[in-house]
């Protein structure tokens, strides 16, 4: 037997025996791609059939959903990044960040902006304390004393108020009624106000014709940075006719404001 045709024999049939192995058994380790049914390793790991190409990846420079907060390891989603977005915007005009809006802008207006002389009594209830003179257009001239408390805000810059007024000769006014404050700048208010009231003479203070009277008042005040007010005010009592005889009276007063905290 010819020792060369045996060996050339042998490894012809060998080679056309092992190689189509040795490609069955590369290819199944190479193309078989992850060996867990993992959703999520498709997601976060590069493919294997990338190995095989040069080109860049298609998902190279892509980020993952994961880092976009759509899946979790518990229960995956399908959302797409600009509903997210879209859901994201649209909460800051619902209902609930409308009212939190108004309720911040209604307790800055209730505290005052914290410039000079605007204070924690923007909105809020005061007391004013005035002393002056009775009757100064007549010879019926007396002391004059009073007290009043100022409400909160009821109706954009409408306040309730009532108080008391007495003199120095005996007459004895209580009233209630509205006034408004108006701003003139930081420091400077204008406070026009009108208040019926009962008017009791006594002693030898001046009659007014009729036991209603109404009181009408303008008031400049200056506002310290505390809250707190200086003012002077001019007002004028008379009965509107409800009685023939209605002398009226003026009164000047210069009163102090104190906020209530």
């Amino acid at each position: 037997m010819d020792l060369a045709k045996v060996t050339d024999c042998l490894s012809f049939w060998g080679f056309r025996f092992c190689a189509p192995v040795l490609l069955l058994v590369w290819g199944s380790s190479s193309w078989a791609g992850p060996k867990q049914y993992d959703f999520r390793l498709f997601i976060n790991e590069a493919h294997p059939f990338e190995s095989f190409s040069n080109l860049k990846s298609p998902t190279a420079g892509v980020t993952p959903l994961r880092e976009r907060e759509l899946l979790s390891d518990t229960e995956p989603k399908s959302v797409r990044p600009s509903k997210v977005r879209k859901a994201r915007n649209s909460s800051l005009g619902s209902p609930s960040a409308r009212r939190s809006n108004k309720l911040e802008k209604k307790n800055i207006a209730n505290r005052g902006d914290l410039q000079p002389g605007r204070t924690a009594e923007a909105g809020g209830g005061r007391f004013q304390f005035g002393a002056g003179y009775f009757d100064v257009t007549d010879d019926w001239g007396a002391a004059e004393f009073r007290a009043e408390w100022h409400g909160n805000v009821a109706y954009k810059k409408l306040r309730p108020l009532g108080g008391l007024m007495a003199t120095s000769n005996g007459a004895y006014y209580g009233f209630a009624g509205l006034i408004a404050d108006f701003e003139l700048s930081d420091r400077f208010i204008f406070s026009p106000s009108f208040a019926p009231g009962i008017y009791v003479k006594g002693g030898s203070a001046k009659k007014l014709g009729h036991w209603i009277e109404f009181r009408s008042m303008a008031e400049l005040s200056y506002k310290l940075d505390s809250g707190a007010r200086f003012g002077i005010a001019i007002y004028h009592l008379s009965n509107a006719s409800l009685d023939d005889f209605n002398p009226g009276t003026e009164v000047i007063s210069f009163s102090y404001t104190v906020p209530m905290k």
